[in-house]
């Protein structure tokens, strides 16, 4: 929406020598700004995905299909979305069809927390994020 973000991350090097070069590490993140998500139905069996901090959009069908999104990094962006069983969903974001994240969203039994489980093609890194409900 055209509003400042104002977020600091603390990465540690794990690899490499003096400069930018290497491999880094968060150790500790923490957001200026409450990052939202959204979940929206779009009619029988799809839903649409929002970020509006990143201004990221993907309405998707649940067939594991690849659907294309709408963010400001430009075209080739695309969103596959499955249930991957009660109360979760699994998403998967590529970029000119190669896969680039692996997503699964877990709703908690009594409704007041998202979590977010997140894996980055290519590493064995995964990241958790718990979302509380507004």
């Amino acid at each position: 929406n055209g509003e400042p973000i104002d977020d600091s991350t603390t990465f540690q090097r794990v690899t490499g020598g003096s400069g930018l070069e290497g491999r880094w590490v968060s150790t500790s993140v923490n957001p200026g700004s409450p990052l939202i998500i959204e979940f929206i139905p779009a009619g029988e069996d799809r839903l649409t995905f929002r970020q509006p901090a990143w201004e990221v959009v993907c309405e998707a069908r649940l067939d594991g299909q690849d659907y294309p999104c709408v963010t400001p990094l430009g075209p080739g962006w695309t969103m596959a979305m499955t249930r991957a069983g009660t109360p979760e969903l699994a998403m998967v974001l590529k970029k000119d069809a190669k896969p680039v994240l692996n997503m699964t969203f877990r709703v908690s039994e009594d409704g007041s927390t998202l979590t977010q489980i997140s894996e980055t093609i290519g590493t064995n890194e995964k990241t958790r994020i718990v979302y509380d409900r507004q």
